[in-house]
């Protein structure tokens, strides 16, 4: 199967042929603070686990600048607003 997919160092579409055992998969990340929600399609194994799958879009996001560690996700916004830098 072939997707389209955003590049994450260039932020570009790329077309990517998937292998039998990926597929694109919608995952959705919450602010802990003010419930701002993000959805989005990302390609996922189905050897992942759902902590595997969240976690690939929790690194999409840190990269949109949010922070996704133990102590929850938040959103650019929330982010100084619960301690966190950058």
């Amino acid at each position: 199967m072939r997707v389209y997919v955003n590049d994450l160092t260039t932020g570009e579409l790329v077309a990517r042929e998937l292998e039998t055992h990926e597929y694109p998969s919608q995952i959705t990340v919450f602010c802990d603070r003010c419930g701002d929600e993000v959805t989005g399609d990302y390609v996922v194994s189905e050897h992942m686990t759902s902590p595997e799958r969240l976690e690939v879009a929790r690194a999409h996001l840190r990269g949109e600048g949010w922070v996704c560690d133990k102590t929850g996700d938040y959103c650019p916004d929330c982010k100084t607003k619960v301690g966190h830098r950058g």
